[in-house]
C-alpha cells in the first residue's frame, strides 16, 4: 500500500511538472491557438487525463492507461505522454515504457525543462538495463514479427527492444520465405541478427477478404501484409490468418496454401474484445489457438469475446490443452500455459497384483432439457426452447486387477447450457383506451462445476487388440447454476429493450449423479484408445432462482426516450413481475467420449 502511495505521488508530480509543457499545442501544430475547436480539444483531453488520474488512485492501471492515450490522440502535451509511460511502468511493460520515454524526448525536444529531461532521461537509462536491444538486418526490406506481433518494417529507423528471455522473431515480405529464428536475449545486452530471406520457387496463392468490406488490416502468422481484400504469394504450408480494424477485428484462422492454387479467406469482421497475450513454458512449445497453429512461443493480440480453445506442445514435454474466455469488458487478460516434463512412473508394489491406470475421457454433454422451471412452461408459452449442450471431461486413476475388475477415482469439469424464450402478455391503459404488449422473454440456463466420482469397471476382451468395457461411477456435481435473463417488450409495431432487475442469478448446487458408461477400446502396448457412451442421471433439486421484474428501458439505443405522449406503446407499459423457479429438476445427460489410457507396466 505504501509503494502504491508513493507511486501515485509521483504520478501526480508528472501531471504538475509537465503542466507548463503544454500550455502551447506542440510547435509542428499549425492550428491558432485561439481556434475554438482546438479549445475544445484540449478541454477534452484534460478531462481524460484527470479521469486517468482518478482510474489510477483506483488502481485501474490499465483503465488508466487507456485514459492517458485518449488524451495523448486527442491533443499531444508531455503530461499525457509521460503519464503513459509509467503506467507502462506500473504495469510492468518495461519494452512499452522505454518506447514511450523515447518518443517523448524526441516529439518535445524544445519543450523540456533542463531537470525535467534528465529525470525522463534517468527512466529511460534505468529501463534499457531490464531490457535487450535487437540489432536486425536483412537482404531485403520486410516486416518484423516477434512473439506474433508486428514491431516495424525493415530498415528499421528506430531501437527494437525485447523483455529477457526466449522470444520467436520472424521477416516476412510477399514473394520471399519467412525468416524464422527462435532468440534467447539477456537484459541489458544487445544482439545482432543478419536474417536472408529466400525468393519463393514453389508457391501458392492466398486471397483473403472481408465480407462485409469492413476496413482491416490483413495478418498472417503475425506479419502485417496489407488492408482486406489483400491477395498474394505464400509457400505451400499452414498459416495462421487474422484481420484488425478499428476496434474489429477475428480470430487466428487456420488457412493451408498449396502449390499453384489460390486459397480464398473469407474473414467476417466482429467487436473486438481483451487484449489477450499467451505465454508458454517452455519458449519452444508449439502454440495453438483452436485449429490454428501460432508457432512456438509467446502471442499476443485482440480477440472477438468468446471461448477459446488454447493447447500447446513440445518435445519431452506433456501436451497442454486450455480453455480462453475473452470479454468484452476485461482491457487486457494474460494467460500462461505450462507444459510438465515427461516422466517414469515408479513400478507398483511387486505385492499387489493387478496394474494401476491412468485415463481421461473428453466428450460431449447433450439432453433435451434441464427440466427447469421456464422449461416446464413449453410449448404453451415458449417461442424458442433449445437442446441441452455443454462439454464433459473427466480424468481417471484406477487400479486393473488380473480378473478385469477395476476400481476407479475421477475427477473433472461439466458444462450444460440452454436458452429459453418466453412471453408474457401484459396489459395497461393509455388515455382511458387499454393497450396490450408482449414481454420476450429469454432465459440461458446454465450448470457449470466440477465433479468427483467413485467407481467400478470390468474389461473383457474381445481380440488380442480390442476390448469391451463397462463401468459404473457413482459421484458428486458441484455445480454454479445461472439463470441469466434478457428481454424485449413490443406493441404497436415496435419492439424496445427491457430492463431485468437481477438478470443474471446464480446458485451454488451440490448435485449427486449416476453414470453407467458402455466403451469399446483399442489397445497397444500400454496405451488404449477408445470411444465411449455414457449417461449421467442427476436427481431433481428444490433449489430455485429469486424472482425479478421487467419492463421497458427508458431509452432506445440511440438514446431516444422509449415512453412518450406520441408512442407511449410499449415503452410505457409498467413492470411485469417473472417467476424464475426451479434451477433443474430430474434428467439424463448423455455423453459421447473419447477416452484414452496409459496401464503403468502394461505389455
Amino acid at each position: 500500500m505504501r509503494r502504491f502511495i508513493a507511486s501515485f505521488g509521483l504520478l501526480l508530480g508528472l501531471f504538475g511538472s509537465a503542466a507548463r509543457a503544454d500550455e502551447e499545442p506542440p510547435p509542428a501544430s499549425s492550428i491558432p491557438a485561439q481556434d475554438p475547436e482546438l479549445a475544445e480539444r484540449r478541454a477534452h483531453a484534460l478531462a481524460l487525463h484527470e479521469e486517468g488520474v482518478a482510474l489510477y488512485q483506483q488502481r485501474e492501471v490499465r483503465g488508466a492507461l487507456e485514459r492517458f492515450d485518449e488524451a495523448f490522440a486527442l491533443f499531444p502535451a508531455v503530461k499525457h505522454a509521460e503519464n503513459a509511460a509509467f503506467c507502462h511502468e506500473k504495469l510492468d511493460e518495461p519494452v512499452e515504457a522505454l518506447v514511450r520515454y523515447e518518443d517523448l524526448l524526441e516529439a518535445f525536444d524544445g519543450e523540456l525543462l533542463p531537470e525535467h529531461r534528465a529525470r525522463i532521461e534517468a527512466r529511460i537509462a534505468a529501463l534499457r538495463g531490464r531490457v535487450a536491444e535487437l540489432s536486425l538486418e536483412a537482404n531485403v526490406t520486410g516486416t518484423v514479427v516477434i512473439d506474433g506481433r508486428t514491431r516495424g518494417e525493415l530498415p528499421l529507423t528506430r531501437r527494437l527492444y525485447v523483455e529477457p528471455g526466449s522470444h520467436r522473431l520472424r521477416v516476412a515480405r510477399e514473394g520471399y520465405a519467412t525468416f524464422e529464428l527462435t532468440i534467447d536475449v539477456e537484459a541489458g545486452k544487445r544482439l545482432s541478427i543478419g536474417a536472408r530471406l529466400a525468393p519463393l520457387l514453389d508457391q501458392g496463392r492466398v486471397r483473403v477478404e472481408d465480407p462485409g468490406g469492413a476496413p482491416v488490416r490483413v495478418f498472417v502468422n503475425g506479419a502485417m501484409v496489407g488492408e482486406a481484400p489483400w491477395e498474394g504469394p505464400l509457400a505451400p504450408g499452414k498459416y495462421a490468418i487474422w484481420t484488425v480494424g478499428e476496434g474489429i477485428g477475428t480470430a487466428p484462422e487456420p488457412v493451408i496454401v498449396l502449390r499453384g492454387q489460390t486459397a480464398l479467406v473469407r474473414l467476417p469482421s466482429r467487436p473486438l474484445g481483451a487484449r489477450v497475450r499467451i505465454d508458454v513454458d517452455p519458449p519452444s512449445a508449439e502454440l495453438n489457438l483452436g485449429d490454428a497453429s501460432l508457432g512456438p512461443g509467446a502471442w499476443e493480440g485482440r480477440l472477438p469475446p468468446g471461448r477459446y480453445r488454447v493447447s500447446a506442445h513440445a518435445s519431452g514435454f506433456r501436451s497442454v490443452r486450455d480453455e480462453l474466455v475473452v470479454s468484452a469488458s476485461e482491457a487486457s487478460l494474460e494467460r500462461t500455459i505450462r507444459l510438465p516434463v515427461l516422466g517414469e512412473a515408479a513400478p507398483p508394489p511387486p505385492w499387489l497384483a493387478g496394474s494401476p491406470w491412468l485415463g481421461v475421457n473428453v466428450g460431449l454433454a447433450l439432453a433435451d432439457d434441464l427440466d427447469a422451471a421456464p422449461e416446464r412452461l413449453c410449448p404453451a408459452r415458449c417461442t424458442a426452447d433449445g437442446a441441452v449442450f455443454g462439454g464433459a471431461a473427466l480424468a481417471r486413476l484406477g487400479w486393473r486387477f488380473p480378473s478385469g475388475l477395476s476400481v476407479q477415482l475421477g475427477a473433472g469439469y461439466v458444462t450444460l447450457a440452454t436458452d429459453v424464450t418466453l412471453f408474457e402478455d401484459a396489459g395497461f391503459t393509455v388515455a382511458l383506451a387499454p393497450r396490450v404488449v408482449r414481454y420476450s422473454i429469454t432465459h440461458e440456463l446454465s450448470l457449470r462445476g466440477p465433479v468427483f466420482a467413485v467407481g467400478v469397471g470390468y474389461s473383457l476382451p474381445v481380440t488380442p487388440w480390442l476390448d469391451a468395457r463397462g463401468a459404473v461411477d457413482l459421484g458428486l456435481f458441484l455445480a454454479r447454476g445461472h439463470d441469466r435473463i434478457s428481454a424485449t417488450v413490443r406493441g404497436d409495431g415496435r419492439t424496445v429493450d427491457a430492463w431485468v432487475s437481477g438478470a443474471d442469478a446464480g446458485l451454488d448446487l451440490g448435485m449427486p449423479w449416476l453414470a453407467p458408461e458402455l466403451e469399446l477400446a483399442l489397445h497397444r502396448g500400454p496405451f488404449e484408445l477408445g470411444l465411449a457412451l455414457a449417461a449421467w442421471a442427476f436427481p431433481a433439486s428444490d433449489a430455485a432462482f429469486g424472482d425479478v421484474e421487467v419492463g421497458p428501458r427508458a431509452t432506445d439505443d440511440a438514446g431516444l426516450p422509449t415512453c412518450s405522449s406520441a408512442t407511449p406503446v410499449p415503452g410505457c407499459a409498467p413492470g411485469e413481475p417473472v417467476a424464475r423457479g426451479a434451477a433443474h429438476g430430474a434428467f439424463v445427460a448423455w455423453v459421447p467420449s473419447l477416452s484414452a489410457r496409459y496401464v503403468f507396466g502394461g505389455p
